[in-house]
């Protein structure tokens, strides 16, 4: 059992909430076992944790926090422009408590109430990442990754003007992305894999009709 939760474990990054463990079938036990008997650590009293687990994930659990900012558009792929801020950046809710980061930790804080529901995950939702961004660095800079994002997530550009931004900067990027006329097609993977010539037609179709081109 100890090498199953292992396994377990390695495939969530090497770090998992406790409450998690516990809902995929390991007996407590089991679990206190797993962090007794090997090389295995709890971090505030609910994060199980490796290693060699994914450092960034560690460093959120430790302070409490979750990923955010720059750092969840490096994990999840949208196009980062060169020389912005490589240190993590977490996202902390107001009032959480002490951060307990060491001392000469190099990352940012971002203290606000999430904008969307957040659940267990060491990394914040896609509209707080983006509600970060928008606060932390330069507007051209933001606006490249706000129009990753919305590429790479396959958001609605309209969409986000209906998020209750709580900074003028944030409602203003996505104002500017609604009005570059963006349209998004969303495919899935089955469509790409075994029906290409339906997703090239709806491209091409887009395209005839200019939707491709900022109003």
């Amino acid at each position: 059992m100890r090498a199953d939760l292992d396994e377990w474990l390695r495939l969530r990054e090497g770090i998992a909430h406790r409450a998690d463990i516990l809902r995929a079938g390991y007996a407590v036990a089991t679990m206190r076992r797993f962090v007794r008997d090997g090389p295995a650590r709890v971090i505030r009293r609910a994060w199980v944790t490796l290693p060699d687990a994914a450092p960034d994930l560690v460093t959120a659990a430790t302070a409490g926090g979750r990923i955010s900012c720059v750092s969840v558009a490096r994990r999840r792929g949208w196009w980062v422009p060169p020389g912005l801020d490589p240190h993590p950046h977490l996202h902390l809710v107001p009032g959480s408590g002490s951060a307990r980061l060491p001392e000469g930790w190099l990352g940012r804080l971002h203290w606000t109430m999430p904008l969307a529901p957040q659940g267990r995950s060491l990394t914040t939702t896609v509209e707080d990442a983006l509600a970060h961004i928008a606060v932390c660095v330069p507007h051209d800079a933001a606006l490249v990754l706000w129009e990753s994002a919305v590429r790479v997530e396959g958001l609605a550009p309209e969409s986000l003007r209906r998020i209750r931004w709580t900074t003028r900067v944030a409602r203003e990027l996505a104002a500017e992305l609604t009005l570059r006329g963006y349209t998004v097609l969303r495919v899935s993977y089955v469509q790409i894999v075994h029906d290409w010539p339906s997703v090239e037609r709806r491209i091409r179709s887009a395209i005839a009709a200019r939707l491709h081109l900022a109003s």
